[in-house]
């Protein structure tokens, strides 16, 4: 990517910000998922990660817009994200995602909320 003769693209630029965005947020889930109301007992952090990762990369993508009018997008992009499990369905990680989503974006929502049912 970089220190090549190609030109750096957008795509190039949004993929590090998108890495260095994780890198800061990753620690920060790592010590305070089993906190969230979503966390099943029998799922370690490795579950979650891609999930928290995605909606960390899916609030800088989707900069200016709502989690609402996000959220159909995100879903179709999940299931071709590249980091996700297979075994991961977007019903499965919705919430890690807006939790994600709201948390790099400063905006803690209430732990008792079911967005399920949003």
């Amino acid at each position: 990517m970089f220190g090549s003769d190609r030109p750096v693209s957008p795509e190039d630029v949004q993929r590090v910000a998108d890495e260095l965005a994780w890198q800061q947020e990753e620690q920060w889930w790592r010590e305070n998922y089993r906190t969230r109301p979503y966390v099943s007992g029998d799922r370690g952090f490795g579950w979650y990660s891609p999930a928290y990762r995605f909606g960390v990369e899916a609030a800088l993508r989707y900069h200016g817009r709502s989690w609402t009018e996000a959220e159909p997008e995100m879903r179709d992009a999940w299931e071709a994200w590249e980091h996700r499990p297979p075994d991961a369905e977007w019903v499965d990680v919705k919430e890690c995602v807006h939790d994600a989503w709201d948390h790099l974006r400063g905006r803690e929502h209430d732990r008792h909320v079911d967005r399920t049912k949003m």
